[in-house]
């Protein structure tokens, strides 16, 4: 039996270079962090994930310089706006990912890509959960509001 890998050790292996370069590298991300809930921050010149096991936290620098960082922000939001468009902005936003593999996982992207701060939150969702959210509309339509009548108008 193989044992499983530790989040510390998915991490090494997304950043490994892949001739897929941002495309590869994000994909390679979001494979990783299935099955966690891990939030990845520049600070300064670096790169730190953070993640909590049980009760103990972790931290680790990872290697991508700001640049690289930045861009696969950019390349969260297009994957946002492909499964759900307009959801996003290349600058921040929310959304649902699929995530390929055996089992398939569905995680949740929080990102800020600013000139002052770069942030990547991912969280894995539970596959019911997700079902039920996908059987109803997320929001309301933006007419919905201004047609409702006030009460006692």
């Amino acid at each position: 039996m193989i044992p499983s890998l530790t989040v510390e050790d998915r991490l090494r292996r997304a950043f490994v270079p892949t001739r897929h370069g941002v495309v590869g590298l994000t994909d390679q991300l979001l494979a990783a962090c299935a099955g966690a809930d891990l939030a990845f921050e520049r600070v300064g010149d670096r790169c730190v994930c953070r993640w909590t096991f049980g009760d103990d936290a972790q931290e680790v620098a990872v290697p991508i310089p700001p640049a690289a960082f930045r861009t696969v922000l950019a390349r969260i939001a297009a994957l946002c706006n492909e499964r759900d468009p307009n959801s996003v902005t290349p600058y921040r936003g929310e959304g649902l990912l699929p995530v390929p593999g055996d089992p398939a996982a569905l995680l949740r992207v929080s990102f800020v890509n600013t000139q002052e701060k770069q942030q990547l939150e991912l969280k894995g969702v539970v596959r019911a959960a997700v079902e039920a959210v996908e059987e109803k509309p997320l929001v309301e339509p933006p007419h919905a509001e201004v047609l409702a009548p006030e009460p006692g108008g």
